[in-house]
C-alpha cells in the first residue's frame, strides 16, 4: 500500500525514517502523476514496479542503497522477469 504523500508515512512514528519505504512511495507517487498504469511482479523474483505508458514497459527496482548485501536481489528482480520489458531501472 502506498500513501498519496510522504508526509502520511511519518505520522506517529520516531524520527528515525525508514529510507527505503519513503524512495519507493515518492516513486510510486511520481509514476502516477506521469500517467504510468503500475504493476507489481511478487512471484519467483520481486520487482517494486511494472510501469506501463501507451506502449511501453518499464521494469523498475528502487532501493535507498544498493550494496552487496542487496545487489543480487535488486538485480534479479529485473533480470530474472518471466516476460518482456522495454527497459530495466535501478533507482538509488
Amino acid at each position: 500500500m502506498y500513501a498519496s504523500d510522504n508526509g502520511f508515512l511519518s505520522l506517529g512514528q520516531s524520527i528515525s525514517a525508514n529510507h527505503g519505504k519513503l524512495l519507493e512511495n515518492l516513486i510510486c507517487n511520481e509514476l502516477q502523476k506521469n500517467g504510468y498504469e503500475i504493476y507489481f511482479y511478487h512471484k519467483e523474483v520481486e520487482c517494486d514496479f511494472i510501469a506501463r505508458k501507451a506502449d511501453r514497459t518499464i521494469a523498475i527496482q528502487v532501493c535507498y542503497e544498493l550494496n552487496e548485501h542487496n545487489q543480487k536481489r535488486e538485480l534479479n528482480g529485473l533480470l530474472k522477469l518471466p516476460f518482456a520489458v522495454d527497459e530495466r531501472v535501478i533507482i538509488t
